[in-house]
């Protein structure tokens, strides 16, 4: 098996007259090649609000994306007098590293008016990057998005002698991310556009895009460019590793644990932890999933006791597109989750905050670390020590309150909304959808 090989590229009907026209050019079906990334090139023609970008969608959540800026005369010569011109054209190195072994990716096309439009689908599968490195602490992956709960699951984790994480709130010190980001950017292809991915972004006067080395112009000369992309990405991958675990080493010593098995760190669904499970195969990741409605309502909460906007609100200019946004960060979550399910563990905040003591242990044991019951009450003990920052955390009076919320934080026309935008992967995280709500909406359509 090469490295990397494209298996299918499948052109999707145009369901949009938003679209005149769109080819996928890159990759080719068959292709397969000695490095860890395809090209992916192509044109887009919209219609009335011109294509801005393409996202490539994984299987296992994360988004890539790719600006249509080159000039394609081809297209518009057979198009004229179109209002996007000339420049309809896209191309990006993309790297496979972190993608699941067997990959795909939905192209969607994304246009000035925020319309997203699917076009294409590519499938493919790569070998994971050789790691010559032998780690003796293990990464402990906490997967989540914004107000779910990740602050109290560290909190609790960093109380155990097994798991090393810095103990200062709030609990998002994170060198695993750091080299695995740098790791992403050192090993990704040059762009001299923007990189499809958005792992280690580098200042602006960075004119080479993610890759300092400019691979790009190395074109015409082939032995040099495979080495960068193949060998270098091995010995880029050593290098990350042994910084990742000295780093922790200090912290565990620091901290006086002598022999840590994991080292715990937050994540959101994107391209990390798929790299890190690439390089460390017997990792463990624990996806922690609240009540969507209820997460909307600890953020506009949290903003609200702040006076900030934060959590991307700042990047939307209503309620309705950021629902919407959260409910894209919904589905990057439970795609990773569906992706890692057979060596994950799912914690619900409810049974975390409702039945602490089982949940505990349910996670602990999931790590095949010490969980008798005088040691978990011992750490749901120290944890609960309230402290002014936790405090300024809260966003309910008390951790039950904080249950079901949205049924008294959220107006009717936002419940029906959330339930739109989060009713399938709140089912597919084991929530039932409020039968009230679904009457009342039912009533409103008669």
């Amino acid at each position: 098996m090469s490295t990397t090989e494209i298996t299918l590229v499948e052109r999707l009907e145009r369901g949009s007259d938003a679209l005149l026209g769109f080819s996928i050019e890159l990759p080719l079906a068959g292709a397969a090649k000695e490095a860890y990334d395809f090209e992916f090139a192509g044109w887009v023609l919209a219609g009335q609000s011109a294509a801005v970008e393409i996202e490539l969608i994984a299987n296992d959540g994360p988004v890539r994306t790719v600006p249509i800026i080159f000039p394609r005369p081809d297209v518009a010569s057979c198009y004229p007098g179109t209002p996007q011109g000339t420049k309809v054209g896209f191309w990006a190195p993309v790297s496979v590293i972190g993608m699941t072994p067997e990959f795909e990716l939905l192209v969607y096309v994304i246009l000035e008016n925020r319309l997203r439009v699917p076009i294409g689908r590519i499938r493919g599968r790569h070998r994971a990057v050789p790691s010559r490195f032998e780690p003796t602490i293990q990464p402990l992956l906490v997967t989540s998005l914004g107000r779910t709960g990740t602050t109290w699951m560290m909190r609790l984790l960093s109380e155990h002698p097994s798991v090393a994480a810095l103990r200062i709130y709030p609990y998002e010190t994170r060198p695993g991310r750091y080299w695995m980001q740098l790791l992403g950017a050192m090993t990704e292809p040059a762009n001299q556009a923007l990189s499809a991915s958005k792992l280690g972004n580098f200042d602006a006067e960075w004119w080479v895009s993610q890759d300092p080395f400019v691979r790009g112009s190395l074109c015409n000369n082939a032995p040099l460019q495979q080495w960068f992309n193949s060998r270098f990405v091995e010995q880029v991958a050593i290098l990350c590793q042994r910084s990742l675990e000295d780093c922790y080493r200090e912290i565990a010593a620091v901290q006086n644990q002598r022999t840590p098995a994991y080292f715990a760190e937050k994540h959101i669904p994107d391209e990390v932890p798929g790299i890190i499970w690439e390089l460390y195969p017997n990792s463990r990741e624990i996806f922690v999933v609240r009540d969507f409605r209820d997460m909307l309502c600890s953020i506009r909460a949290f903003n609200a006791k702040r006076g900030t906007l934060n959590f991307g609100r700042d990047l939307v200019a209503s309620e309705e597109q950021y629902i919407s946004r959260l409910g894209l960060q919904a589905q990057q979550l439970l795609s990773g989750w569906k992706s890692r399910s057979q060596r994950a563990c799912l914690v619900r905040y409810e049974d975390l905050v409702l039945h602490p003591t089982e949940t505990l242990q349910k996670v602990l044991r999931y790590l095949g670390v010490e969980s008798g019951n005088s040691l978990v009450e011992d750490i749901l003990r120290r944890a609960s020590v309230d402290t002014p920052e936790l405090e300024e955390h809260r966003t309910s009076g008390t951790a039950l309150a904080s249950i079901a919320r949205w049924r008294h934080g959220l107006d009717l026309k936002s419940q029906v909304l959330c339930e739109q935008v989060f009713g399938d992967s709140l089912k597919e995280f084991g929530y039932n959808l409020n039968e009230e709500l679904s009457t009342r909406m039912a009533g409103q359509d008669r």
